[in-house]
């Protein structure tokens, strides 16, 4: 925590999703992506707050809102009293959700005796396949269609 700002915390969010790891590896090359994650971090909150102050917006859209460049913006703009809506892209092809909560987390219902099919599970480890492997086109697989 730096004045207030969680930097570290956005900083290992965001290093974590790009080495595609939850435990960072103690070495010198993921120090580095750390500190200059922070500064990074630190460097758009301070712009981002000029930014505000220049425009004035009513409400700002930023992507999921986890990792640091969207959370810092994320959270001048509460610090603030300013409308944040954050926003996912979904599994279906073109679809996204858009939320003043966390967009990571948005609720589903899923009835008790849901079930895939095994057509259903194929597509899904097919589209898994392709997320853990870093390929992000999301109108490659529709798994529910």
């Amino acid at each position: 925590m730096y004045q207030e700002q969680p930097l570290g915390f956005w900083a290992v969010n965001s290093l974590r999703w790009v080495q595609r790891r939850y435990t960072l590896k103690e070495e010198i090359q993921t120090r580095a992506f750390m500190v200059s994650f922070i500064l990074s971090a630190w460097n758009i909150t301070q712009q981002f707050k000029k930014l505000v102050d220049e425009t004035n917006p009513q409400a700002v859209v930023v992507f999921n809102g986890m990792f640091y460049p969207e959370a810092a913006v994320r959270q001048v703009c509460l610090a603030r009293g300013i409308r944040v809506i954050t926003h996912e892209v979904g599994i279906q092809p073109f679809s996204a959700f858009f939320t003043e909560g966390e967009a990571t987390a948005y609720p589903m219902h899923i009835a008790d005796d849901f079930q895939l099919t095994s057509d259903m599970d194929e597509r899904l480890d097919d589209y898994l396949q392709y997320r853990f492997s870093g390929n992000f086109h999301y109108g490659r697989c529709s798994i529910l269609a």
